[in-house]
């Protein structure tokens, strides 16, 4: 299928620890983007990335998106919404350690995707997007 004219911005990550006083302190991470940012997408691509809570407890993994000029619930941190019910999916890698998520809307990408993920453990450590 021809490449349109957008590109896959990117996830917008930032991190903060803000962990209980004794034990983990380290905040989830969000990587292993694919396509990479910047890369032309077509309709029909799955954008994918993988969350990872370094020690065990990832509790939840919330993804937004921006896309056709709107902010849509890609997953609320358990289920897939609107329109990415139908094709997206999350596998976890390991149980309570990660996920991989894997996106693109009943529709296909109709302009270029800007994502925010919120990840969080059960420490209280969280990564906003």
């Amino acid at each position: 299928m021809a490449t349109q004219n957008i590109k896959y911005v990117g996830i917008s990550v930032g991190i903060v620890s803000r962990g209980s006083s004794g034990g983990d302190t380290t905040a989830p991470t969000i990587d292993d983007f694919d396509p990479p940012v910047g890369t032309p997408l077509s309709r029909s691509d799955f954008v994918s990335f993988t969350v990872t809570d370094p020690a065990p407890g990832l509790l939840i993994a919330a993804v937004l998106v921006e896309h056709k000029g709107q902010s849509l619930v890609v997953h609320d941190g358990f289920l897939f919404k609107g329109e990415f019910t139908n094709l997206s999916s999350r596998t976890p890698i390991t149980v309570g350690e990660s996920y991989r998520f894997r996106v693109k809307p009943n529709g296909g990408w109709i302009t270029a995707p800007v994502f925010s993920v919120i990840a969080g453990d059960a420490a209280g450590n969280l990564t906003p997007g």
